[in-house]
């Protein structure tokens, strides 16, 4: 049975090991059953937005619908931020059930599909055809 720190549980551990209010943790851990801490799969993708569109992407993700909030739970993601420079979009987010399961319930859901056609007319983003998600980013560097 795994003991988890993450995203559903307000005792969280950060990459030092101290406990932190779940609002300023930047890393995600679970104990797994030896008490060793794992950390949680990472998704990491980038878009472009159409030039001058920004506040209106912003706008969409303030009023994000809440039938995509619960898609977002039931795929276990969690720690969700999109950061932005220029017209260069950068999203990260942690799985607590995996990429894979992640990736799985996005693909599968009619509300994601709804979002996507949504937000074509603002946002350039290469979806992968094997997933219906962003590529995943290759991880070229950590530190802990």
């Amino acid at each position: 049975m795994k003991e988890k720190y993450g995203c559903k549980h307000s005792r969280l551990k950060g990459s030092t090991g101290e406990d932190y209010d779940g609002a300023r943790v930047h890393e995600m851990y679970e104990l797994d059953n030896k008490g060793v801490l794992q950390s949680m799969e990472k998704y990491a993708w980038k878009a472009i937005i159409v030039e001058g569109q920004i506040e209106e992407y912003k706008r969409r993700h303030d009023n994000l619908w809440d039938e995509m909030k619960d898609v977002l739970k039931e795929a276990g993601i969690c720690n969700y931020t999109i950061w932005n420079v220029g017209n260069e979009l950068f999203g990260y987010y942690e799985c607590e059930l995996g990429v894979e399961h992640a990736t799985k319930v996005q693909r599968e859901s009619d509300v994601v599909k709804r979002w996507d056609e949504y937000m074509k007319d603002i946002l350039v983003m290469e979806m992968d055809p094997e997933t219906g998600a962003q590529p995943l980013l290759r991880q070229v560097f950590s530190y802990r």
